[in-house]
């Protein structure tokens, strides 16, 4: 076969490509400590010590005011609870205990 109905049709080498290095790892993330440490106010330090109005979902006072800012930022679904009028509750709460 001459050269040029070969052309192209060469094996392909099958040498290791190199990678290069990471300038910073996550372990060195990991042991920064300017990158761990949050600096607290003395408000937001103050919060942390007062317990929440609703303690079955925040643990004190800071993490409840901290978690709508946290869900808009994140673009989170907040679910909200379903408040049925006091003229309707005896209905539904028969219907629900009817269907288990």
């Amino acid at each position: 076969m001459s050269d040029s109905q070969r052309r192209g049709k060469d094996k392909a080498t099958s040498g290791k490509r190199k990678r290069g290095e990471a300038s910073v790892s996550i372990i060195d993330l990991m042991h920064d400590a300017s990158l761990r440490e949050k600096a607290f106010t003395l408000q937001e330090k103050a919060d942390q010590l007062l317990p929440a109005t609703d303690p079955v979902k925040f643990a004190n006072r800071y993490c409840e005011l901290k978690y709508p800012v946290f869900a808009n930022s994140r673009n989170l679904y907040l679910e909200r609870t379903l408040k049925i009028p006091e003229e309707l509750q005896l209905y539904t709460s028969d219907q629900i205990k009817q269907r288990g």
